[in-house]
């Protein structure tokens, strides 16, 4: 099983939970602190060792490292484990072990990753799994967040109020950007669920090398409920994101002003068509590029 060193992955407190000795958890909970609302177990590979100790332990001991499921329970927030749960059904399994990699969930022969931070994080690791595995992959964005403030970490709430932010689903462009390479592939699927939140924090300036007196630290994210699912499989999928009308050729001035956004994230959604081979270029009106839809996109949009 993988493991992960504990003295710089997991607090005092969590260790307590775990039910095991408890060392100088004020430099874990630093390290954590910052880092909590990126949950995935990618992210603490870098600790893997295949030894059964500790290897800082010329600055803290020597301790025994825990299983990288452990640590997964701990850091996972409530969003993580509630999209878990809804993914799998009876027979599906749970966090298990495949090769060097942790799944989220096993359903028959579908593997799930179920990532709400960054997709370049699982990019490698998906990489890999597609070669002989159909992979499913669940990027939530945030339609609704309700923010609820705590007095400390914990502690009394003060207060609960909706965030003025809202994200549509073309707001996977954002993370695509670090996944042109991967989607579209025969064997990987890609699922946009909208849904709507609670996210729990507390003041803290957590790693930040500035601090500001508004400064706050994210406790857990919880699920309320979820709005919609957008299904990806190929190309065409995403092509139908994009708003009718658009001119043959167009500019992402165009498609900036029909889909009601900025110009730099119509930058992006066009760098994204690109990439994946969507669109044409079809020479430059200015300074601006100008993009051409393929004859078989044009008839599927």
């Amino acid at each position: 099983m993988s493991t992960v060193t504990a003295c710089d992955l997991l607090t005092a407190s969590a260790l307590n939970c775990l039910g095991l000795p408890l060392f100088d958890g004020a430099r874990a909970r630093d390290w954590i602190e910052g880092d909590l609302r990126l949950p995935s177990i990618s992210l603490w590979t870098r600790f893997d060792h295949s030894d059964d100790t500790c290897p800082c332990s010329h600055a803290c001991g020597r301790f025994s490292c825990l299983p990288a499921v452990a640590v997964a329970s701990v850091m996972e927030t409530s969003l993580h484990r509630q999209l878990k749960e809804i993914y799998a059904d009876g027979e599906s399994q749970l966090e298990a072990p495949l090769e060097k990699f942790r799944i989220d969930v096993v359903c028959g022969g579908e593997l799930v990753e179920i990532q709400h931070g960054s997709l370049a994080a699982i990019r490698d690791k998906v990489t890999k799994l597609l070669k002989t595995h159909r992979v499913l992959v669940v990027k939530p964005i945030v339609s609704c967040k309700w923010i609820v403030r705590q007095d400390a970490r914990g502690g009394h709430v003060l207060g609960r109020r909706r965030s003025p932010k809202q994200e549509s689903v073309l707001d996977v462009f954002h993370e695509l950007v670090y996944f042109t390479w991967v989607f579209p592939h025969a064997n990987l699927a890609l699922e946009v669920p909208l849904v709507e939140i609670e996210e729990w924090r507390y003041p803290g300036h957590g790693r930040r090398r500035r601090w500001r007196a508004n400064d706050y630290q994210v406790e857990d994210q919880k699920l309320l409920r979820v709005d919609r699912v957008h299904r990806f499989r190929s190309g065409g999928d995403l092509i139908q994101l994009l708003p009718v009308g658009l001119p043959s050729p167009f500019h992402t001035g165009h498609l900036a002003s029909r889909c009601g956004i900025s110009r730099w994230f119509a930058q992006r959604i066009a760098y994204c068509l690109r990439k994946m081979n969507l669109v044409e270029e079809a020479g430059k009106e200015g300074n601006a590029r100008l993009y051409r839809l393929p004859m078989a996109a044009r008839q599927a949009a």
